[in-house]
């Protein structure tokens, strides 16, 4: 894979993509650039995969013939039949698709997505599509992508419109895929709502505003605001509430702290820096959970949950500090 899918290439991170998407938007705001953002939903994408194209790919991507027999025979065999009222019927032949379960999917499927890569590229080369410049010169920013989840990015233009229709009407034939219309949105910055209007009407999708979800994370959100960080929180209670008829040890609540209640919010503060608000709300909610357990009512903590938070040989329970844990997440 190529470098638009930074997560694949080594020394990357998946929230790479996250930090670039978020500067483009910060720098559209701060210097009032009209783009458009579109995030791309695909339909049963593993489904509908044409086979010979992904064949041809992985020749196009430098495959050895041997090896593209050797993944023909792998993936692109088999068959299938249901039970009904427990007698299989007769075999089905597959001859789409990537099979569920199969260990070579998600590679395959990596392949598969690189040809919408391939046609953004030959756009930008032609001037036919225009993404965003962040200054310097340095390329421009006009798609990200990891695995399924598609983001492009381009002026504010009837140009980039008509070439984004036909790059993905151009890769829904030959890739066999299909663009799930009633699920991608279009975000206007700077550009007007007659224009995101338009796009929307043009592109047959939704209208939609920041911030909304990229891999996990609220594109475009303040970290400062509570709402940004609502979505954990209440993640976090849900959680909670689903021990209620466990009846644990302190030692095993200790355990589902580490484990779970503090594993939970590693993505949003691997990427922002938590407010004091929120830093105090999941330590109450891990405070709680350890003193009182699920029960209701209130329970009188023993001990500073600065203690707690100290490593076993100093007297504390192991506990993860979320303040420092969030300072070194930040640091990665």
């Amino acid at each position: 894979v190529r470098g638009k899918k930074c997560p694949f290439i080594p020394g990357r991170h998946m929230l790479d993509s996250v930090l670039v998407a978020f500067e483009a938007i910060d720098y559209a705001h701060k210097y009032k650039k009209q783009i458009f953002v579109m995030k791309i939903d695909y339909e049963k994408a593993y489904d509908s995969v044409e086979r010979d194209y992904l064949l041809f790919m992985l020749r196009e991507c430098g495959f050895h013939e041997r090896w593209v027999r050797w993944m023909e025979a792998c993936v692109c065999g088999g068959s299938l039949s249901t039970l009904v009222n427990g007698s299989p019927t007769a075999e089905v032949y597959l001859d789409r698709g990537l099979k569920q379960g199969d260990p070579l999917a998600p590679s395959m499927f990596l392949i598969t997505a690189e040809g919408f890569r391939l046609l953004m590229s030959r756009a930008l080369e032609m001037n036919l599509f225009k993404g965003l410049h962040l200054g310097g010169e340095g390329p421009p920013i006009s798609l990200l992508q990891f695995a399924d989840d598609t983001l492009i990015i381009g002026e504010a233009t009837m140009q980039n419109l008509w070439c984004l229709k036909a790059i993905l009407r151009c890769f829904e034939l030959i890739s066999g895929m299909k663009i799930n219309y009633h699920k991608i949105c279009v975000v206007g910055i700077h550009s007007g709502a007659d224009f995101t209007n338009l796009a929307a009407a043009f592109l047959h999708c939704k209208v939609g505003k920041l911030p909304f979800k990229h891999l996990g994370l609220p594109l475009g959100a303040n970290p400062r605001k509570l709402s940004t960080w609502k979505p954990m929180l209440d993640g976090l209670r849900k959680r909670l509430s689903s021990w209620k008829h466990k009846y644990l040890s302190i030692g095993g609540r200790v355990t589902l702290i580490n484990s779970v209640l503090n594993a939970m919010p590693i993505h949003f503060l691997s990427f922002f820096k938590a407010p004091n608000s929120v830093i105090k709300e999941i330590v109450a909610i891990q405070r709680d959970f350890l003193w009182r357990g699920v029960k209701d009512g209130s329970k009188i903590p023993w001990v500073k949950w600065e203690t707690v938070c100290k490593a076993k040989v100093e007297g504390g329970l192991g506990i993860k500090d979320v303040r420092l844990f969030n300072w070194a997440l930040l640091e990665k």
